[in-house]
């Protein structure tokens, strides 16, 4: 008997509604929330919440992704150059004259 291929599209909705990404889909609903009731211990993140309509976790995720890029690809990205290890910090240049 010979089996026709399943068109890409049904392959996709299929993958796509597996129950790993529904779990995956409420583990960061989960971390969220998380994050919310412990931002609600600070007044500022309300009155800047209100201000900007806009989730104070969202705020607080976009904040740390910003310093984060800058650390990647910034100025910061020297000082992790350095603090990792690969910087050379003048160990090489002991012992010459």
């Amino acid at each position: 008997m010979y089996l026709s291929p399943s068109p890409p599209i049904v392959l996709l909705t299929t993958a796509l509604s597996r129950p790993l990404f529904v779990k995956m889909a409420d583990a960061f609903k989960l971390q969220l929330s998380k994050l919310r009731t412990w931002l609600d211990k600070y007044p500022a993140m309300k009155v800047v919440e209100e201000k900007t309509k806009v989730p104070k976790e969202y705020i607080v995720c976009g904040a740390g992704f910003v310093v984060f890029m800058f650390l990647l690809f910034s100025n910061g990205a020297g000082f992790l150059w350095c603090v990792g290890g690969a910087g050379g910090g003048g160990g090489e240049k002991e012992g010459r004259t």
